[in-house]
């Protein structure tokens, strides 16, 4: 069984990544697909000096984990509409955590053959400040992975 991780974030680049890796699956009998979407960690301690409190966190986490598991959700709709008649397993996940380092370590624990993931296309200053999730996941991952890039506004994805 070849174990394909997909990691979305609901953009429209996620979701290209999710019909890349749709088209990846030769033979749907022989493959499993894990779909992770990853929502933030927000730190009580670094909220309270805003005047957010604790229970107001609480409700913005309980959104973050709905939202991410929106996304998986409509991950998995597109997969089976591309394999109407295939009856791929199919497992979705909402996760806390930063996305670089709980994408990986899902990967990781679920011995994935291979990560799909969409690219924004940072420039480099962005990703001198912000990072890249899908450039980190290709350095420091165990086992392959495709990086999706295009420009979302003609659906052309490209692959790097």
């Amino acid at each position: 069984m070849i174990k394909i991780l997909i990691a979305t974030g609901g953009s429209e680049y996620s979701f290209m990544a999710v019909k890349k890796a749709c088209e990846m699956v030769s033979s749907p009998d022989n493959y499993e697909i894990r779909i992770v979407s990853v929502y933030e960690d927000l730190a009580a301690s670094s909220a309270e000096p805003l005047g957010i409190d604790s229970e107001e966190i609480d409700k913005i986490q309980n959104i973050g984990r709905l939202q991410a598991t929106d996304y998986a959700l409509a991950a998995a709709e597109i997969i089976r509409r591309h394999f109407p008649k295939a009856d791929i397993p199919i497992s979705m996940k909402a996760l806390k955590g930063s996305p670089k380092a709980v994408i990986l370590a899902e990967a990781s624990a679920w011995n994935a053959d291979v990560i799909v993931v969409g690219s924004l296309g940072h420039n480099f200053l962005s990703r001198m400040f912000i990072g890249s999730v899908s450039e980190s996941i290709v350095k420091h991952a165990k086992c392959s992975v495709v990086v999706v890039r295009g420009n979302p506004a003609d659906g052309a994805p490209e692959q790097n």
